[in-house]
């Protein structure tokens, strides 16, 4: 006759192995989609205060008179040492922030303006867009357009690669 041993069978080992390995995978998979959910989270949190940020100061080219030239505008002394006119209401300032419009170009001037900071001292703090998503490996770049209009019509865009 035979006797019935103590312990599990190679089957009930195997189902056990087979369902810790599930469960195991699914917290694995959570814990990767919320490392992975984080860091997007924190690029789209740059970018939407880069949008602000840049938004925040156009604000302050609504009223300009670039044909004034008793008139400073409010980037005059970082362009041109205090100068008037329409450098003055230009964002372009070659050591913090260039604008692809060009130096002494109206910042609300219609149009595509691509914002770019170079890598000059003290650039960074002034700078729209966060090191941390202008740099690789995201590559970021923030971008306006300006539509024709009173006032004029503004849109800002962020774009950056997600590795």
């Amino acid at each position: 006759m035979l006797r019935r041993r103590d312990g599990y069978t190679i089957i009930e080992v195997i189902v056990s192995i087979m369902l810790t390995a599930v469960m195991v995978s699914a917290v694995f998979s959570v814990a990767l989609t919320t490392k992975t959910g984080g860091g997007k989270a924190d690029r789209k949190l740059l970018a939407g205060q880069a949008e602000r940020s840049l938004t925040a100061a156009l604000r302050s080219y609504v009223t300009a008179d670039t044909a004034n030239t008793a008139i400073p505008g409010p980037n005059a002394a970082a362009n041109t040492g205090g100068a008037t006119g329409a450098a003055g209401w230009s964002i372009h300032t070659a050591a913090v922030q260039t604008d692809s419009m060009g130096v002494g170009t109206y910042a609300l001037a219609v149009g595509t303006h691509i914002l770019a900071c170079p890598a000059a001292a003290g650039a960074d703090a002034a700078c729209f867009l966060a090191k941390a998503l202008r740099n690789p490996p995201f590559n970021g770049t923030i971008q306006y357009v300006v539509a024709a209009g009173s006032p004029p019509q503004v849109t800002v865009t962020v774009n950056w690669t997600e590795p």
